[in-house]
């Protein structure tokens, strides 16, 4: 077992090699379903950020275990796939069991290196909308944080 659904979440994993299964309870699998969870986009945004990190814990081998009781397999991710942003994002207990199918190796981040990683992401977005907007006859005069502000006004 990876983590149990209600654990704290302090721990950002991304599957080097192995298969493991998301885990729901029986009664509430339809609920997971509106999990907030990253975009594809910034999932693989984060994945090129941080593939280049030195951010990085450890890598965390772990092996295949049973199945659990009372709790319907909801997905299955393989190599390449991360888990475990929700907790660390919503600052919230863990939403799901995952369990390893297969043996596993996973590369870890804690929640502060993972937290600076979506940073340094969002600023990097922030800087390029903002040079995007100065590129334009209309905007070349503007500030970074009047950008910014127009990006944040956009957003809501």
């Amino acid at each position: 077992m990876v983590f149990e659904k209600g654990s704290i979440g302090d721990t950002f994993y991304i599957i080097l090699h192995g298969d493991v299964g998301v885990y729901v309870p029986r009664q509430k699998k339809q609920a997971i379903l509106k999990m907030e969870t990253m975009s594809k986009s910034d999932r693989k945004s984060l994945r090129n950020s941080i593939a280049s990190s030195k951010k990085f814990n450890s890598i965390l081998p772990i092996h295949t275990m049973k199945k659990i009781e009372n709790m319907a397999e909801f997905i299955v991710l393989k190599g390449g796939q991360a888990f475990g942003e929700a907790a660390l994002i919503n600052n919230a207990p863990r939403s799901a069991s995952i369990l390893c199918k297969t043996d596993c190796h996973f590369a870890i981040m804690n929640k502060e290196n993972f937290n600076g990683t979506l940073l340094a992401i969002e600023q990097r977005r922030q800087q390029k909308f903002a040079n995007f907007l100065k590129s334009l006859k209309m905007f070349n005069g503007w500030t970074n944080r009047k950008c910014e502000r127009l990006l944040h006004a956009i957003e809501k």
